[in-house]
């Protein structure tokens, strides 16, 4: 069996266009920003319909966020605890407070368990300032919902989109949710560079020219003049390429990435319980994640490796356990320890054939079947 993602595959689609673009980039001598940069931040733009500004990384891109809303030491910033550290990591990295809050059954924040927070934080004397929400697994959060209570509470939030670019909301772009949102192009992302990447989207000007500063050392117009105390968090040149070479397949990937999660599905939903999409939502599909029963759970992910079928947890301890995180409030998790316990993510990716899909879903079902198993 190939790869869980496999990059190399879809490398050989682009890799002539995006060694041509490096080849012009080395010969310009143009590494930090110029054109590429500028183009692909027009595409970005454009694809999603609001301002786009690439930086360094999906991690800095929220980090970015909560510099320009002015987050400050001290003040709670409402956060899933079910997602990858970088949700959390930013927040207290600028000394605030992650306060983890439990998903619903869509992965994605639950607004009845943030509503259950927001009363404890009161009740505890913890300043809350905003919410970041994230599109788990490449399905948009239920962002109406957590915007108005946002909103009736005097919070913003942050889109951490940064494993949904292309996913659909309402009509639009997901990544048009909340005051600012952020997406990760770290390669096994739907839409991945060829290293460390990222984007911030934004409607407000002011905002936008704040971040802009600041993922440029906080410089300001003038060169060497520094209104702000930024960090360097710009995207170069050659991952911008690789962008633009790969956003011209992007909406053909998805529709493949579609197409093979529905097979998935037809294949598997008599059996286990398969990814639900709302209406008025679309998923990328950044992984296809199956919920099994906990104490199958571990025997099925070994079976499957003994076929030479990859695997993976995501996430096997939920952020408010992990050591670092443990001094943080937290609400009630028991959902979110209960996903950790049991979800299993099947190979999913734009080239997967049909013959390896097909392996996967014999082996799969066989083995979750097998007496042995059950």
């Amino acid at each position: 069996m190939k790869p869980f993602i496999d990059l190399a595959a879809q490398g050989q689609v682009v890799k002539s266009e995006i060694l041509g673009a490096f080849s012009d980039i080395i010969d310009r001598a143009a590494f930090i920003g110029g054109d590429y940069v500028e183009r692909c931040e027009q595409a970005l733009s454009d694809y999603v319909g609001r301002r786009c500004l690439v930086v360094s990384s999906g991690t800095d891109a929220l980090v970015l966020a909560l510099m320009a809303l002015g987050l400050k030491p001290g003040q709670a910033v409402f956060v899933p605890s079910f997602t990858f550290a970088a949700s959390a990591e930013a927040v207290a990295l600028l000394g605030g407070v992650p306060f983890f809050v439990d998903v619903g059954t869509d992965f994605n924040l639950s607004i009845s368990a943030l509503k259950a927070s927001y009363t404890q934080a009161k009740k505890q004397g913890i300043y809350c300032v905003g919410v970041i929400s994230v599109d788990l697994f490449g399905l948009p959060a239920n962002h109406d919902e957590i915007q108005q209570f946002a909103s009736d509470n005097g919070l913003w939030v942050i889109n951490d989109a940064a494993q949904s670019f292309g996913a659909i909301y309402h009509g639009q772009s997901v990544l048009k949710q909340g005051v600012i949102s952020a997406t990760s192009f770290f390669p096994a992302k739907p839409l991945g560079c060829w290293g460390d990447g990222g984007a911030v989207f934004v409607d407000d000007e002011d905002l936008y020219h704040h971040i802009s500063s600041l993922r440029c050392h906080g410089q300001g117009d003038v060169r060497y003049t520094y209104p702000y105390v930024g960090i360097n968090a710009r995207m170069d040149a050659m991952q911008c390429a690789v962008i633009l070479s790969k956003l011209k397949i992007f909406d053909q990937e998805l529709r493949r990435r579609e197409s093979i999660a529905k097979r998935y599905d037809e294949a598997l939903r008599d059996i286990v319980a398969t990814p639900v999409i709302p209406q008025g939502k679309s998923s990328v599909y950044a992984q296809y994640t199956l919920v099994l029963e906990p104490e199958i759970r571990d025997q099925v992910k070994k079976h499957l490796a003994e076929k030479d079928i990859p695997t993976v947890v995501y996430y096997p301890i939920p952020i408010h356990l992990q050591p670092a995180y443990q001094k943080f409030p937290a609400g009630d998790m028991s959902q979110t320890v209960k996903f950790c316990q049991s979800v299993l993510s099947l190979p999913m990716h734009p080239y997967l054939s049909e013959t390896d899909q097909d392996q996967i879903i014999y082996q799969f079902k066989h083995i979750y079947q097998t007496e042995s198993v059950l």
